[in-house]
Parts: structure tokens; C-alpha cells; sequence
């Protein structure tokens, strides 16, 4: 008969696969081990078709068993990590100080199938870690604010991490120069995900990474609040035909303005799946020099939160091509007036829109009553709206034809279009201490 250990190698083997998880569980499910039904509830999580509903019900489940459970299953770890998360009913993401790393990494994986790392302190011993055969048995791995600048990059330059799918460089003051040296390196071919929030890039940085041929699988790429112009976006829609990333996330630049010397910059074909434009000061005159009527593309999920559009810049929206295919638009905080929201719901180019956030903008019954009385968007589910300005009449009317958003209620979106960092990761992914 098989025994915990048995159970516990197969996960080990095969730490990505949910079988293995789930034949343990049935194993705890028969001497009433409470891990079973929680190692059920964190799979099910993972499946991005289950219902809004169905996944808050789960995370309360989640939460309760976190509590009660929570610090029982992890103590093994106790003073070995900082930080822990669970996922799929073990320690999968842990945070720890790079030399305790070198010094037990055997024992870290001994007792948790570890798939992400969040190192503290790397400084001198980011050589050694580096260069570490543990790190082969991550799938993410972060190194956040830890102000490596362009030796870090210097550093990654040569080393190898095959299995690596997301990496996190968030604030490191790379610059350009460290951004070339980790643009050189053949040691990440499977590298899907990479953050390089905060580090100091310039449009030139950008440009190195269009061209770099070292990155075959990379699909999304945050580049938020570095020193971007609206060259940047250029060169990320130049490069789709070669090296097309589907997620672009560049939040907090400068996308208003133009590179230095130079105006009108129209921009190129514009195809993605999902653009994030947040807080880049957009209006309709800096919109005006990166799009014309008609521009082509297409775009599935597209962010223009806190920016300073306003009607205007609606009606240039409007007129692009690359509009037609969007299903998710997030216009939060444009100074849209209820005209503007006449214009969205009136518009017979959103046919697939199924999610449309206008919160934090100065709309009144005017905007409700164009929403209620449209027969265009009829793809239209999910609808998130200011929560002082309206008629508590109207709104309830409005909650029979859409799902309203309630910021309040997490996970009140489907997961599928949820504008979050991957499952798992938190934005800088700064676990709390759990001792």
C-alpha cells in the first residue's frame, strides 16, 4: 500500500500536474485529513471557466481553511522562509534571504514543491545564487527592488534557467545598459512572462527587446512607469510580425508625448491581445498624433484608465479599426461627461465589448439611460459604473441587464478577463511575514 511519502514524490515529480495532487487528497479524503479537501478547493481554483459566484465561494473556503490550518501545514518551513503562499494545497511560492538559500536549498525543496522564489538581500551573493542547479526547479522566479542595476543584468547575461516562465525584475535601476546585457542572453528560452517595472528603460531599451531573438515564447512584458515616449508602443507594434508579445503593460509613462525632436509619430498596425495604457496623461491632441481614422488593428482587452480623454478622444476611438475586436475597455477616471458614454453605447463597432468600466467619471441618468436603451452592444455583460451620481431607480434597472461591478466584492469579474498579475503573483509579490 502506498504511503505519504509515496503520494508526496509523485507531486514532487510532477509539481505542475493536478493528478497526482488530487490521488493524494482521495488518500487524506479516507482518514479524514482536512489538507484533502483543501488541496480540492486550491485546483478548482485554477480553472478560469468556473463562474464569478463559484469562484468567490471558493475562496471563502480557501480563506477558512488558511486560517485554521494555515500556520499547522507550513511550520516545517518555519525559519527557513520570510514569506509563504499556498497553491494547489501546498507551499508553492516562498520568500527567503539569499544566503539561507545557499545554505539550505536541499531542505527547501525536501519539504515543499517550490515553483517560485522571492529572494531578500541578494547582493553579494547573487553570483552564487545564480549559478545554483536549485534554481532549475523554478518556474518564477523574483528578484524585486533590489537596485542591482546594470551588473545584475551583466550577471544574467550568463547564466541558464530553462524551466523559468516568469521572471520578476521590478525596480533595479537596470537601465539601459543591463536591459542590453539580459537581451543577449540564450539562457531563458522559455521565458513567457517578464517584468521590468521601474527600472530606468528608455525608448531605446524597448527597441533592444523587439529585437532580440533570445526570447521565442515571451508573451506579456511589463514595462510600467520607466521613462517611455510613445516611440516604445511604435516599436512594440512594429515587431508583432516577428516577435509578437500579446500583453503590453506600460502604466505610469509618457505615452502623451513625443520622443524628443520629433512629432506626429504615427503609430504602426496595432495588434494585441492586451494593451495597458494607465496614467499616461492621453488626451484627444496626444491621441491625435498616434492614431488617425481608420487606424488598423485589432485589440482585445484595451486599458485607458486615468488618463484625461474625454469626449473627444471617445470619438477618435471610435473611428479606429482596431476597436472592432475589443471585448474588455477600461475607461476609469477620463473626465468622460454623459455624452461620451452616449457615443460607447450608441457605437455599432463593440458588437464583441463584454466588460466596460466607467467608473470614477462625472456621468449622470443621461449616461445610465443610453446604456439602458441600447440594442448595439449586445455582447455586453459586465458593467462597472460610478457609485454617486445615480438614481438608485435607474441603477437597479441597469442591474437587470448587466452584472454590475462592486469593487468592494473581490473577484466580482471573471478571472479570464481579470486585470491582474498572473495567478499567484502579487503586483511586487511582497508576501506577508507568516511568523
Amino acid at each position: 500500500m502506498l504511503d505519504h511519502d509515496s503520494f508526496l514524490a509523485a507531486i514532487w515529480k510532477a509539481p505542475e500536474e493536478n493528478l497526482p495532487r488530487l490521488i493524494y487528497a482521495d488518500y487524506l479524503d479516507e482518514r479524514n485529513d482536512p489538507l484533502g479537501q483543501f488541496i480540492r478547493i486550491q485546483c478548482a481554483l485554477e480553472d478560469c471557466t468556473i463562474s464569478s459566484s463559484r469562484r468567490w465561494e471558493l475562496r471563502q473556503f480557501e480563506a477558512e481553511y488558511l486560517s485554521r490550518y494555515g500556520t499547522i501545514w507550513a511550520k516545517p518551513l518555519e525559519g527557513l522562509v520570510t514569506g509563504y503562499a499556498f497553491r494547489r494545497g501546498f507551499i508553492e511560492m516562498v520568500r527567503m534571504e539569499a544566503r539561507t538559500f545557499l545554505a539550505r536549498a536541499p531542505l527547501l525543496f525536501q519539504l515543499a514543491p517550490v515553483r517560485h522564489i522571492q529572494f531578500l538581500d541578494l547582493g553579494s551573493s547573487a553570483e552564487k545564487v545564480f549559478h545554483s542547479s536549485w534554481l532549475h526547479q523554478l518556474s518564477t522566479l523574483t528578484i524585486y527592488a533590489q537596485h542591482g542595476g546594470a551588473q545584475l543584468g551583466n550577471l544574467l547575461e550568463n547564466i541558464s534557467l530553462p524551466r523559468l516562465t516568469t521572471f520578476n525584475l521590478g525596480r533595479n535601476s537596470l537601465g539601459s545598459l543591463g536591459l542590453r546585457y539580459l537581451m543577449r542572453s540564450e539562457g531563458f528560452p522559455a521565458l513567457e512572462t517578464l517584468y521590468l517595472h521601474e527600472n530606468e528603460i528608455s525608448d531605446s531599451g524597448t527597441e533592444l527587446i523587439t529585437r532580440s531573438k533570445y526570447f521565442p515564447k515571451l508573451k506579456r512584458l511589463h514595462l510600467e512607469q520607466n521613462d517611455l515616449t510613445s516611440r516604445t508602443l511604435a516599436y512594440l507594434a512594429l515587431a508583432q510580425k516577428e516577435n509578437p508579445i500579446q500583453e503590453i503593460y506600460l502604466a505610469r509613462n509618457q505615452l502623451h508625448a513625443s520622443p524628443k525632436g520629433q512629432s506626429n509619430l504615427l503609430l504602426p498596425e496595432l495588434c494585441f491581445n492586451k494593451l495597458h495604457l494607465k496614467e499616461n496623461q492621453l488626451s484627444a491632441e496626444s491621441l491625435n498624433e498616434l492614431i488617425q481614422p481608420g487606424h488598423p488593428g485589432h485589440i482585445r482587452y484595451l486599458s485607458l484608465s486615468h488618463n484625461r480623454l474625454r469626449y473627444e478622444a471617445i470619438e477618435q476611438l471610435l473611428s479606429c479599426l482596431f476597436i472592432n475586436s475589443l471585448e474588455v475597455l477600461d475607461l476609469e477616471e477620463n473626465w468622460l461627461n454623459d455624452e461620451a458614454v452616449r457615443l460607447i453605447a450608441q457605437s455599432d463597432k463593440l458588437k464583441y465589448l463584454t466588460w466596460l468600466n466607467l467608473d470614477q467619471n462625472p456621468i449622470h441618468e443621461g449616461a445610465v439611460l443610453s446604456l439602458l436603451e441600447n440594442n448595439t452592444l449586445t455582447a455586453l455583460k459586465w458593467l462597472k459604473i460610478p457609485k454617486l451620481g445615480i438614481d438608485p431607480y435607474l441603477r437597479q434597472e441597469l442591474s437587470k441587464k448587466y452584472t454590475l461591478i462592486d469593487t468592494d466584492q473581490p473577484n466580482s469579474f471573471p478571472r479570464r478577463i481579470e486585470p491582474h498579475l498572473p495567478e499567484g503573483i502579487e503586483e511586487n509579490w511582497d508576501l506577508p511575514s507568516r511568523w
